[in-house]
């Protein structure tokens, strides 16, 4: 969406909050439908990974982003690419704190290489393109500069939507760039989609019918599974849904689907993450789409390196790990 010239990459809309907005990744009609897991899942559309601020710079002056995070004591990182390219030291990373405060972005430098140096690459992004990369939770208020939304055919020619757990959603308190959603986006040379919803991974019929009829996506990545435990039969009938919705209104789209990721459960041979995994399974073995293509989790994620204290949720090396399994797969099938 569009706010104040600037592109909202990965949010449907802004909810009023305060004096700000609330950025979020999901509409009304989806955002009605989260109503498991004592409505995580409403928490969770309203926090920013893989949403980016977006624009295109008119003249040399600098553009002013107000913002600030939305926990009291917290703080999120937001990188600044322009294009493919990391800016330098004085724009690398901005610290948005929980006071509402401006952050300033300088406007691209010697753009005549940058541009040279991505014809030559065939890199995705036109240098022109100012990229704030956001995550955590934040609240945006206004922007300053002038600006302009970029053209499509200044960003990747194709999208990657990725729904899954909080193992999708990453760290909120580390860069957006260090989560694997990014990190599969760039190894493609796609534009990606992270719809990571920590705790509340149920595949919602609201969101199901959202992914199957109104996302913009090229290719579809759906972790399944971690987020079932106490409800695999209501589980079973939304990934169902699921599945037959995305597969028969997007027949020529590629669709990899993975379950749970190896966590603790594995290493202390608790049955229950078992169980979920063959819930996936089940339902997977009912369906015949060309277009579907199932990859083991344990075959993506098959060991505890770069793993934190819980053997569940990934670091950065973690992720990294995870990104390359996931790209090398979906490279076969598009």
């Amino acid at each position: 969406m569009i706010f104040k010239n600037a592109l909202l990459h990965n949010v449907s809309q802004l909810e009023e909050y305060e004096d700000g907005y609330l950025m979020m990744r999901l509409p009304d009609y989806v955002d009605k439908g989260f109503v498991h897991k004592n409505g995580q899942g409403k928490n969770m559309n309203r926090k920013n990974p893989g949403v980016e601020i977006r624009f295109v710079c008119r003249d040399e002056n600098p553009v002013r982003i107000k913002i600030r995070s939305f926990s009291e004591g917290s703080c999120t990182f937001a990188p600044v690419f322009y294009g493919n390219f990391q800016a330098g030291a004085t724009d690398t990373m901005k610290i948005i704190t929980d006071e509402a405060d401006w952050i300033t972005i300088n406007p691209p430098q010697n753009l005549e290489k940058l541009k040279a140096i991505t014809k030559e690459k065939n890199l995705p992004f036109d240098p022109e393109v100012v990229r704030v990369i956001l995550n955590g939770a934040n609240i945006l208020y206004d922007i300053e500069g002038n600006i302009e939304p970029p053209t499509a055919e200044m960003m990747p020619e194709k999208t990657i939507f990725i729904y899954g757990s909080s193992i999708t959603f990453g760290k909120g308190d580390l860069p957006g760039t260090t989560v694997q959603s990014y990190m599969i986006g760039d190894k493609l040379g796609c534009d990606y989609i992270n719809m990571g919803f920590a705790g509340s991974c149920i595949a919602e019929r609201e969101l199901a019918d959202y992914i199957a009829n109104d996302a913009k996506w090229d290719i579809l990545f759906l972790e399944m599974g971690i987020n079932a435990w106490g409800i695999p039969d209501v589980y079973r009938e939304n990934i169902t849904h699921m599945l037959n919705e995305v597969c028969t209104k997007n027949p020529d789209k590629p669709i990899i689907v993975t379950d749970a990721y190896k966590c603790n459960a594995d290493y202390f041979g608790e049955d229950i993450i078992v169980n979920i995994r063959k819930v996936v399974k089940e339902v997977l073995a009912t369906m015949n789409y060309e277009n579907l293509h199932y990859v083991p989790a344990t075959e993506i994620s098959d060991d505890f390196k770069g793993f934190g204290l819980d053997m569940l949720h990934p670091f950065v090396r973690g992720h990294e790990n995870i990104a390359d399994r996931i790209a090398e797969n979906i490279k076969k099938y598009v």
